[in-house]
């Protein structure tokens, strides 16, 4: 199951940037996160390790340890699950494009989910894991508009 959802943003992207990368602040907008932290003394960048826990739409909760696999200030993030519960394959790509009236925030999530009664849990849920989205994307420009 993908999801890509992208909203225009009156903000530059160094003010958008840190609600990507500092835990307090991406659990201000992200609601299908209950957790996101860092596994090591890294803060970020290339090879640094998260632990998520993330529940979207009305899915399976899952557990997710995953490493960061692109990381360019103010510019793009992206994430991939190394181990975990609750999904076969997980994937985040966050990306921030310079337009006229600020920023392009681009979401995009790749998950599977285990077995035939996942696929079919992921045909369900998709639905309303866009509504999950976009109403995150309002919430990050609220937070960064203000």
């Amino acid at each position: 199951m993908k999801i890509q959802e992208s909203i225009e943003i009156t903000a530059p992207a160094e003010r958008i940037w840190p609600y990507l990368t500092q835990p307090k602040r991406v659990l201000q907008w992200a609601s299908s996160f209950k957790q996101f932290q860092y596994e090591d003394d890294r803060p970020g960048g290339v090879d640094a390790r998260l632990y998520l826990e993330e529940q979207p739409g009305s899915g399976p909760l899952m557990r997710l340890h995953t490493v960061i696999t692109d990381w360019v200030e103010d510019e793009r993030l992206s994430m991939r699950m190394v181990s975990g519960e609750g999904a076969a394959a997980h994937a985040l790509h966050w990306s921030i494009k310079p337009v006229p009236t600020g920023s392009l925030f681009t979401y995009t999530e790749e998950v599977q989910l285990k077995g035939l009664l996942g696929r079919l849990l992921e045909l369900f849920c998709r639905g309303r894991c866009r509504v999950q989205v976009r109403l995150m994307l309002h919430r990050l420009r609220d937070l960064t508009e203000n």
